[in-house]
């Protein structure tokens, strides 16, 4: 009882707007101070839950533009304490309206978000990990969010990902490897097609990739089986590049599957949708 009234009582206070514009600055600068990067939030408030949401999260690129923007970033106290002090080892995030911009600007080998992590590299102080893990998040949620990629020096490259919904648990990572499950996506792309629902487990090791277990609808198809990627002859300086495609190993097993053929007119446009 006496922790729900505290809870009452700071969401009060924070649900002052000159409160959330002070509380969101000072958190804000606290990143920039961590990581080296231009953070900027316009308000941060504790809700009724006792998590926090962090309002207009936006992360801005070297050339000055949006590189990454939150409608809303939700999470607990104690996980922002661990993010700003760079212990990535936390429960769990929730996030609404995501606008991830990856961008190659003219002249420049990598984009935008990879200059930025390397920044972040650069400045960041040493993570503290847990056990064997560089880190360990147990659930990622997130809503109404779109990607794009521009590639100002080969426009043939460009893609774009709306209406994106997600949710991942157990991400775990440590050096050059990554495992977590995909619980489920569904989402819009630029090709004019829906991914209802896609669930499987992802492992990334090295320049290996699996998708195991995967679950896919599409349409009017559904696909099941499991997928290992091979990408060690492509050159990670334009691994974008769909010129790369043919250097790819690829071994697909599918099974217990139903493919209709006119769901696939999207991809080549001589078959027939009907």
């Amino acid at each position: 009882l006496a922790l729900a009234s505290l809870i009452v009582v700071l969401s009060s206070v924070t649900s002052i707007p000159k409160v959330q514009t002070i509380v969101a600055k000072k958190i804000a600068n606290q990143f920039n101070k961590q990581y080296g990067t231009e953070v900027q939030i316009s308000t941060a408030e504790l809700n009724f839950s006792g998590n926090i949401d962090l309002n207009n999260f936006l992360v801005i690129d070297h050339k000055k533009d949006t590189l990454i923007y939150f409608n809303s970033l939700n999470l607990s106290p104690r996980s922002l304490q661990k993010m700003i002090s760079n212990d990535l080892n936390f429960k769990s995030i929730k996030f609404d309206g995501l606008q991830l911009n990856l961008v190659k600007y003219i002249s420049e080998e990598k984009t935008n978000l990879e200059i930025f992590l390397d920044k972040l590299n650069k400045n960041k102080k040493p993570v503290k990990i847990g056990g064997e893990l560089n880190f360990e998040i147990q659930n990622v949620i997130g809503f109404n969010s779109n990607i794009s990629f521009k590639d100002f020096n080969s426009f043939g490259n460009n893609f774009s990902i709306s209406d994106l919904n997600i949710d991942f648990s157990n991400i775990k990572s440590f050096e050059n490897n990554l495992n977590f499950n995909i619980n489920n996506i569904n989402c819009k792309n630029d090709l004019g097609f829906s991914l209802k629902d896609f669930s499987s487990n992802l492992i990334l090791k090295g320049k290996e990739f699996y998708l195991n277990d995967i679950d896919l609808s599409y349409e009017k198809s559904n696909i099941k089986g499991d997928l290992y990627v091979d990408f060690s002859k492509i050159n990670t300086e334009n691994s974008v590049n769909i010129s790369n495609l043919d250097s790819i190993y690829l071994d697909f097993k599918i099974a217990d599957s139903k493919i209709n053929p006119s769901d696939l007119s999207v991809f080549y446009d001589k078959i027939d949708k009907t």
